[in-house]
């Protein structure tokens, strides 16, 4: 499955459970890598976008982090708001609803 992954255009594919691969791809290959990895007999459980951090930012203080960790408590429970993503290291963002 990996190989087929890269072969199709992925960038990076990781198999997470029995059967189960995450391939990550550039926003515009995502339907190119879909169709070649269907064309293989793969079935797609589920596709979205993420913005995928390459670089993480550092906030040295505790009343910065404090501010950090409100601003995104505020944003997880505005019911408008999908998804929140940052780049601190120090702070991780729970899983998927």
């Amino acid at each position: 499955m990996f190989e087929s992954a890269l072969d199709s255009g992925a960038l990076d594919a990781e198999v997470l459970e029995d059967r189960l691969l995450e391939v990550q791809c550039e926003p515009a290959q995502v339907m190119v890598v879909r169709s070649a990895l269907e064309k293989l007999g793969y079935k797609i459980e589920s596709m979205e976008t993420l913005f995928v951090p390459h670089t993480f930012g550092n906030l040295l203080t505790e009343d910065v982090r404090q501010e950090l960790d409100n601003l995104v408590e505020l944003l997880e429970n505005d019911d408008d708001v999908v998804r929140v993503a940052h780049n601190h290291p120090d702070h991780e963002l729970p899983d998927d609803p």
